[in-house]
C-alpha cells in the first residue's frame, strides 16, 4: 500500500490517499472528489462539476435528437 499526497480541489486541504482509492470526500469541506493517479502526480477533480457537465450534455443531446426527428 502506497500513500500519496494530493490537494482538495474544493478548499486546498492536504489529503493523503492510498493508490487504490478512486473517490474520496474531503474532511475539511466535504467536497466529493475523484482521485486521479497520473504517472508523475496524483491530483483531485471535483465530482460535482463532472455531474453538472454530464447533465448539461445530456440535455443538449436530447434536444439534438428531438430536432433530428423531423
Amino acid at each position: 500500500m502506497t500513500i500519496t499526497g494530493a490537494c482538495c480541489q474544493g478548499c486546498g486541504a492536504d489529503l493523503e490517499v492510498d493508490e487504490s482509492i478512486r473517490c474520496v470526500t474531503c474532511n475539511a469541506c466535504h467536497a466529493r472528489l475523484e482521485i486521479v493517479h497520473d504517472t508523475s502526480v496524483t491530483h483531485t477533480r471535483q465530482l460535482a462539476d463532472i455531474t453538472h457537465n454530464t447533465g448539461e450534455m445530456a440535455g443538449k443531446i436530447q434536444l439534438l435528437e428531438l430536432q433530428n426527428e423531423d
